[in-house]
């Protein structure tokens, strides 16, 4: 059995999953972005709902769904400070119960079947400053790990 890895950008991945290359042999994770994640792994990442934003539906739903693992690479909070991670999406969905982990600019989450825990924090950020930030309580954060960035 051969291990393969691929990276591509959203029209080639399309053309991928289009084309069975991947849709047929289930691939082994998938890295998305979102606009908002549940505390169950819920993943909304194609239409904020807005009137007269474009949706943007496309390739991400056989991704979600046909990858074993979803990880999300996002920012905590929207440009107007409104937590991405949340007890239940307010926008459409793209997959439910889908991801696995989520890699923000402040910390990496993973999705338990209590709900979020924290894996780990950067720079001088605790649990609780990433509690007040989302408006969510983290749980298991016993063995939380925390990056330090030196600089040069």
């Amino acid at each position: 059995m051969a291990l393969v890895s691929c990276a591509a950008a959203p029209h080639r991945s399309e053309r991928m999953l289009r084309n069975g290359s991947v849709r047929f042999r289930r691939a082994a994770s998938s890295v998305l972005g979102a606009f908002q994640v549940s505390d169950h792994g819920d993943l909304a990442d194609w239409s904020t709902g807005e009137p007269g934003a474009v949706p943007a539906v496309g390739e991400a739903m056989d991704l979600a769904r046909g990858a074993k693992e979803v990880y999300v690479m996002t920012d905590l909070s929207t440009k107007s400070g409104e937590p991405k991670l949340l007890t239940s999406c307010l926008y459409p969905l793209t997959a439910v119960r889908c991801v696995k982990r989520i890699y923000t600019d402040h910390a990496i989450f993973e999705v338990t079947a209590r709900g979020f825990r924290v894996r780990e924090t950067f720079g001088e950020l605790t649990t609780s400053d990433l509690e007040f930030k989302t408006g969510l309580k983290f749980h298991d954060q016993h063995e939380l790990a925390r990056v330090t960035f030196r600089s040069r």
